[in-house]
């Protein structure tokens, strides 16, 4: 973690070195390996958030080669259809797109939300132990969460950013897959990288692997809260 404390802007680089080591830039879809399953983190299900999905490959071993993703087809009964892209889930003993950001005393997270979309990120998650929480989970939508990070820690209502930890049932699963696309009640617009959903709508999941075709769907009965 780095707090504010006349940190200069190299150390900040070096405390999240190695944050995008697997996220670079997405440059070709690849042959999806076979998923165990595909599953919705719902800890991100907020207006605004992130339509997260995960899953670990059959094969332990698989890893995917630099720059490359796993597409999966999502849409929605209202219309929308986007492309949601499997990347690696960790960067060593990290999360590879997730900001953990605290803000300052007075500060609120939900109310820095236009600066973290300005960043190229989305606010994720939100602590809910007070009414205007403080600190909240980031998700780097371009996967370059050190960018994000370096951008969101220049503003004076932030106190520190860090990267997340790996999720405790995962620790030992470095084949895990994940993906994420920003998620709102918005107007449909197909294929602009949000995911349009509203009260009552049906989430599709279309998940392709050889012949093989795999579908998934969920009824959103609404969003988190904050």
């Amino acid at each position: 973690m780095l707090r504010k404390l006349n940190a200069p802007r190299v150390l900040l680089a070096l405390a999240l070195a190695g944050c995008d080591s697997s996220l670079e830039p997405t440059r070709a879809a690849v042959p999806a390996p076979f998923i165990e399953s595909l599953a919705i983190d719902f800890a991100m299900y907020r207006d605004g958030g992130v339509f997260s999905l995960y899953g670990s490959p059959f094969d332990p071993a698989f890893r995917l080669p630099a720059g490359a993703y796993v597409p999966v087809e999502v849409s929605t009964s209202r219309g929308d259809a986007e492309m949601l892209k499997l990347v690696p889930m960790h960067c060593g003993e990290t999360l590879c797109n997730l900001i953990r950001i605290e803000m300052r005393p007075g500060a609120s997270v939900l109310d820095f939300e236009k600066s973290i979309r300005a960043a190229g990120g989305r606010l994720a998650s939100a602590s809910t132990s007070w009414d205007r929480p403080h600190s909240g989970m980031v998700w780097a939508l371009a996967g370059n969460a050190s960018r994000v990070a370096f951008e969101l820690f220049q503003h004076p209502a932030v106190a520190s950013v860090m990267r997340q930890e790996r999720y405790f049932w995962m620790m030992r699963d470095d084949s895990a897959l994940r993906g994420g696309i920003a998620m709102a009640d918005e107007p449909v617009r197909p294929l602009d990288g949000t995911l349009s959903v509203a009260l009552g709508d049906t989430i599709f999941v279309r998940y392709t692997t050889g012949d093989v075709v795999t579908l998934r769907q969920w009824t959103h009965h609404g969003f988190n809260a904050p």
